[in-house]
């Protein structure tokens, strides 16, 4: 996936799968319009976007992502939807 960068995930019944997209190293957005954050497992994000990974997420959702289970890893990295 070396040039994949940016995905949008719109569907609360996705499941992200342990590195699903891992070791994706130009992945630098990912934008998830769910107000609920997906499942998530371990590692979804693991070596991706070379430490400019930005996870977009709706702007009253922002704490609940940061907390969730598995997306609390990312945690830096999410952002509000602008």
């Amino acid at each position: 996936c070396d040039s994949l960068a940016n995905v949008t995930i719109t569907d609360t019944n996705v499941v992200l799968g342990q590195e699903a997209f891992g070791g994706c190293p130009n992945l630098s957005t990912v934008k998830v319009t769910c107000l609920v954050p997906p499942s998530i497992s371990a590692g979804a994000f693991s070596g991706s976007g070379n430490g400019n990974l930005k996870i977009l997420v709706p702007s009253e959702s922002v704490n609940t992502y940061k907390t969730a289970n598995g997306w609390s890893a990312y945690a830096e990295y999410i952002r509000a939807i602008n």
